[in-house]
């Protein structure tokens, strides 16, 4: 605030104010900048943020502020600022950003600023507020001229000329109508549609001076009085006042601010007041602020608080889920080691590195009444079910109790069986009244009126190195050791339980028996029945060393801690597990946390004890989370910024400053990109480029990516994103396409002007060739008239020569059928003459010879036959052949042969005139032997002839050179070879001279009947 008269009134106030809120003792997380961070000045008057997420700050002299949640960069009159006491900031629907000061105001484009004061027509009074309506009216709030609207080129006044009741405005707020609210010296205006409602005699607002508004989620719109009004006015048009706590009532109200959970925040000259369901909760310098004074508030889009102080610089509230306990608020140790409660009174007994403090209704007490426990380094507290306090420590175990209104150490334990206990970690007082302690170096300690035991490499156990011990639901002890794993005991023996880690230094119990183990390396394992997994870093824990855990059964979740921080592990669903990390920006500001130094008090508030204090953790204050931070690209550069970019743009685009379609030549292919997540908050990038890769990088904390090299002639869109510390992708995408355009002999004209040349080419060759073609044609026709005028009469000659050739083969052919034709006649002649020879012979016997001749005669004519029947005359096909000579034969005898059956199977095979007459004859001789002699008295019988390609010329009969003629019968048989041998028959001698003359192998078989196999060859 810049106006003397109200600087001032703030220091008056500050000064003669007596009455305070009680304070309450506990801390929270209040990050301070100052111009110690780069802030302009230490007194801020306002803060905003804009669309892009940039945080502004007005400051008292420092010029205007622009936090990107890592740097500030300052603007003053260096930069074109019209006067360095900057008063307001906001934002119009261009993205403009107006400057308010105490000379006027100032619009700021991204790269300059314009003045708006009097030669603007406007003033160069005191701008205290400026608001840009939807119809991107900016409207300025002033000490002297009234409200000033902007709209294009036009001015609108608002002042006593013109129906407003005074000219010294200081705030200008928009309800969900459309209605501007303004506050003034003397009350509350509306103005809507050029008409101004007078408010300033209203009983809750007469004669009050309004200096900052608001209007909320639900449309109700807040005014704050430089005197401790808060002026409520609900949209049906209700005016109410809210009292502010008695401390506060006459307070400066300089700003009002609403969270994500629909609180307001009031910034006041002592501190900030938290207003919600009818109450009010005040954060003063006792609860961390650096300054009381508190001139303006602000909640940014992550669901922080900002506040801007009077000489103390800006502050930021992360949460108020987290408190800390220090020494300011009576503990003198910050190293806090163990936590527990008495749950008959609810008394909290902290352990320290230099004692033991008490914690009863925020009242911290030190006991100083003993001495043993003084600089004892307490390791662990515990209370048994006599309401006596067990304390384990470096120098041994004490048991503490309460007599009237004072402790005392009631008994020391420092050596068990004469032996001396090393190093007490761990104390646990189980259901059955057992005492338990876990030692690193001296085993597992039972100590036990009825007698005490010792469990330890040297009696019934594996480590002597023990870290924890815990008892759960079904009453069984379990022991984490430093260097043997985790044992549980049931029915006085200890069970080993199999897990990926020796180490397991914290132990807890969850839902359904589900029991948890803080490792040394491998994280946290689970064991669910029989069952153990382990999760780590790998899945979002914040380390793999877990000393401490606790289970909190409201809320289904386990609390895991350790050197680097707080966990929170929730299970989804059967598939699904949650894991919040929680760091500085969620208002726990430290990392180590004490073994054992999780513990979950009778409210099911967690403690946490680390070595910065004692914290408290309040479920029901944690800030919504979820909202990814804005994202902008920051800065492009060519080369590493060695060349400039100027060159490849028309122009600036007015939002994001950065260059206007850029189009780049081919060899200025290597760009970087800085981009900026505008938060306070830890985040890592995600970058792809479109147009070179499809998928999401890995995420990174490096705001810069350089590509280098990229292929021309395509257009490129860089796009980056924010990872949360939640794992959590961003919804804002920070953007930048360009192009970089091919090569000149990579181009469209570059491309049709070679296609051209190569076609001109193509064409001139094609013409010269066609030139010498036609030469070569002329030359060529000459020479083929030539030779063709040879070749007709070369032709002539043999066209005459085949005329005659034809002339004499079909004259051979007709010459040889009729010889064929011929011979089978005279052979049908001779048959003839036999049968007529036959039938005068008086002679059995000669009868029988003639009638055998005149077969033997037939089957020589039907070859004849059969050849001048054929295209060929030379060859005869065996099985038309054979099937008309069994019709010839059987015809002579079929009176005697009608009960006998023939079977033929010769498949189709062409056999030459000297086979086809032998084989005829065989044949013949065969069948007429059967025929007469094989069936004696007319019996019934068989006869098979068949042939058959020879053995593996089976496999392509056409080109078989052999085949095999099987005849047989199965009539009484004759002994072939006998006969043979004694010179037998004229048809035994016929078969075998017949067979020799066409080169076939006989064999003969007579077991069932007679069987002759001929093997010859053909088409020889």
């Amino acid at each position: 605030m810049t106006n003397k008269k109200h600087l001032t009134r703030i220091l008056v106030l500050l000064l003669t104010l007596l009455s305070f809120l009680p304070a309450t003792a506990q801390r929270y997380n209040f990050i301070n900048y100052t111009t110690a961070q780069g802030l302009g000045s230490s007194s801020v008057n306002h803060i905003f943020q804009d669309s892009k997420g940039y945080i502004w700050l007005a400051t008292q002299g420092g010029g205007a502020s622009r936090f990107n949640g890592k740097t500030f960069k300052n603007f003053t009159r260096a930069q074109g600022l019209i006067n360095n006491d900057v008063t307001c900031i906001a934002e119009d629907p261009s993205g403009h950003i107006w400057i308010g000061t105490a000379s006027g105001a100032c619009r700021y484009n991204g790269t300059r600023f314009a003045p708006y004061g009097l030669q603007q027509g406007l003033s160069d009074g005191i701008v205290y507020d400026i608001h840009a309506d939807a119809q991107n009216t900016v409207w300025l709030a002033t000490n002297d001229a009234g409200i000033l609207g902007l709209r294009a080129n036009t001015i609108i006044r608002l002042d006593t000329t013109t129906g407003l009741p005074a000219n010294e405005t200081f705030t200008i707020t928009e309800d969900k109508k459309g209605t501007l609210w303004m506050g003034l010296a003397n009350g509350i205006v509306a103005y809507r549609n050029g008409k101004i409602t007078d408010y300033t005699r209203h009983p809750a607002i007469q004669d009050k001076t309004f200096f900052s508004s608001l209007t909320d989620h639900s449309g109700t719109v807040w005014m704050g009085s430089t005197t401790g009004d808060l002026i409520r006015i609900l949209p049906n048009g209700q005016i109410s006042a809210i009292a502010l706590p008695p401390a506060y009532q006459n307070d400066f109200i300089g700003g009002i601010a609403e969270d994500s959970l629909h609180y307001l925040w009031l910034a006041t000259d002592h501190g900030i007041l938290k207003y919600g369901a009818e109450t009010f909760t005040a954060f003063t310098e006792q609860q961390g602020l650096p300054s009381n004074t508190v001139q303006t508030i602000m909640a940014d889009y992550e669901n922080n608080i900002w506040a801007g102080t009077l000489n103390g610089g800006a502050i930021q509230f992360v949460s108020q889920a987290f408190t800390r306990y220090t020494e300011k608020e009576g503990l003198s140790s910050q190293n806090v080691t163990a936590v527990c409660q008495d749950k008959k009174n609810n008394t909290i007994f902290i352990g320290t590195a230099d004692g033991l403090y008490t914690l009863h209704e925020n009242d911290f007490k030190k006991i100083d009444q003993l001495p043993p426990l003084t600089h004892a380094n307490i390791s662990s507290l515990a209370i048994d079910s006599n309401g006596l306090l067990w304390v384990a420590a470096q120098t041994g175990i004490f048991v503490v109790a309460l007599q009237g209104n004072k402790y005392s150490v009631s008994k020391t334990i420092k050596t068990l069986n004469g032996q001396a206990i090393i190093s007490p970690q761990s104390i646990l007082h189980d259901s059955r009244g057992n005492t338990w302690v876990a030692t690193y170096g001296s085993g597992l300690l039972l100590l036990n009126p009825a007698g005490s035991k010792v469990f330890n490499t040297n009696n019934q156990f594996s480590s002597n190195k023990i870290l924890t011990l815990f008892e759960d639901s079904r009453s069984h002890l379990w022991v984490g050791t430093q260097d043997a794993g985790v044992y549980k005991y049931k029915d006085a023996a200890f069970q080993k339980i199999a897990i990926e880690d020796k180490a397991v230094w914290s132990i807890a119990e969850g839902d359904n028996g589900n029991m948890f183990f803080g490792t040394g390396e491998s994280g946290l394992c689970i064991l669910s029945g029989s069952k153990t997994t382990c999760i780590n870093t790998l899945q979002g824990l914040s380390t793999d060393y877990i000393p401490s855990l606790a289970w909190d059964k409201n809320s289904g979740c386990l609390w895991l801690a350790g050197e680097k921080g707080l966990d929170k592990w929730k299970r989804i669903n059967e598939h699904q597990i949650e894991i919040t990390n929680y760091r500085e920006q969620d208002g726990f500001t430290t990392t180590a946390v004490n073994q054992h130094g999780l513990f979950i008090d009778n409210e099911q508030q967690l403690w946490i004890a680390t070595a910065r204090g004692l914290w408290k953790y309040n479920a029901s204050a944690e800030r919504p989370r979820g909202r990814s931070p804005k994202i902008q690209i920051e800065d492009i550069r060519l080369f590493y910024g060695n060349e400039s970019l100027k060159d490849y743009y028309d122009s600036t685009d007015a939002r994001t400053h950065l260059p206007y379609r850029l189009v780049l030549p081919h060899h200025k292919n290597h760009l970087t990109f800085h981009v900026q997540a505008l938060t306070t908050t830890h985040v890592l990038y995600q970058i792809k480029l479109d147009g070179q890769e499809s998928d999401w990088s890995a995420p990174t904390d490096n705001p810069e990516v350089t590509f280098s090299n990229l292929a021309p002639g395509r257009s490129y869109t860089f796009m980056a994103r924010t990872i949360t510390r939640d794992g959590i992708a961003g919804k804002e995408l920070a953007s930048f396409s360009f192009r970089i355009l091919a090569p000149w002999w990579q181009t469209g004209w570059f491309y049709a002007l070679s296609v051209l040349v190569v076609m001109g080419a193509f064409y001139f060759f094609i013409k010269a060739r066609e030139r010498v073609l036609r030469e070569r044609n002329k030359k060529l026709e000459a020479t083929v008239k030539e030779r063709t005028t040879v070749i007709e009469q070369q032709k002539q000659t043999v066209e005459a020569a085949l005329t005659e050739k034809e002339s004499l083969l079909k004259e051979k052919e007709v010459l040889l059928k009729e010889i064929h034709h011929r011979v089978k006649n005279n052979l049908q002649t001779i048959s003839s003459m036999l049968m007529l020879q036959g039938e005068v012979l008086q002679d059995d016997l000669a009868q029988k010879a003639i009638l055998e001749s005149q077969s033997r005669v037939r089957s020589i004519a039907l070859v004849h036959q059969k050849l001048y029947q054929t295209e060929g005359l030379e060859k005869v096909e065996l099985g038309g052949f054979m099937s008309d000579l069994v019709g010839q034969i059987t015809s002579l005898f079929h009176r005697e042969a009608d009960p006998v059956t023939i079977h033929l199977q010769i498949p189709p095979t062409q056999v030459l005139i000297d086979k086809a007459i032998p084989l005829g004859l065989i044949l013949n001789e065969l069948l007429t032997n059967s025929l007469k002699y094989a069936f004696p008295n007319h019996a019934a019988g068989e006869i098979w002839i068949e042939s058959k390609p020879y053995e593996s010329e089976a496999e392509n009969p056409a080109t078989s050179r052999k085949i095999v003629l099987r005849y047989c019968d199965n009539g009484k048989g004759f002994d072939f070879h006998q006969k043979a041998a004694a010179g037998g028959t004229l048809g035994v001698e016929l078969i075998t001279l017949l067979s020799e003359q066409i080169g076939a192998t006989v064999s003969y078989n007579n077991t069932a009947g007679s069987e002759f196999i001929f093997i010859f060859s053909v088409n020889l």
